[in-house]
């Protein structure tokens, strides 16, 4: 199960009812995670297959919020990843900038970091070489920023 799936699971208590914004929120966070594990077991044979699996997630109605947009961004990131293990960059790269809208407005972080990486390796895979670099800049950007604030706050990187 993806981590962020599981970690949602965890912060909404499976015992509380599944009414309202969190009872949505809960639902839509299992099946999710749900669809992952079904794409997990197909992808080290058939990315295409496990992408097919996973793209349903797109459809969930979840309420809007910062955990729903996390779930969506983190959704849109590994779909893009399967896009292009099964050979498909321009559909990478539309889910890979649909995923950067989903985090459009919200501080940059590691998932950002992500869904840069794999708007470059899209991008890089089309030829469009200039482009794939400028965003590959960005993560390493992102990741600077990440790591300062870790130093910062006196986490371990």
């Amino acid at each position: 199960m993806r981590p962020l799936c599981v970690a949602l699971l965890l912060v909404l208590p499976l015992a509380e009812p599944t009414t309202g914004a969190d009872g949505t929120l809960k639902v839509g966070a299992a099946s999710i995670a749900r669809l992952h594990r079904e794409a997990d077991a197909l992808e080290k044979t058939d990315a295409k297959a496990a992408a097919q699996a996973l793209a349903p997630g797109l459809t969930i109605a979840l309420p809007k919020g910062e955990a729903a947009r996390t779930l969506r961004a983190d959704l849109h990131a590994r779909l893009a990843q399967l896009k292009l293990e099964a050979g498909d960059a321009r559909g990478a790269l539309q889910l890979a900038r649909a995923g950067l809208g989903e985090e459009a407005g919200k501080p940059t972080g590691a998932l950002t970091a992500l869904l840069r990486l794999r708007e470059g390796e899209a991008l890089e895979a089309l030829g469009r070489d200039g482009e794939a670099i400028d965003s590959y800049g960005q993560v390493i950007v992102v990741a600077k920023k990440i790591l300062d604030e870790r130093r910062a706050s006196g986490r371990k990187p």
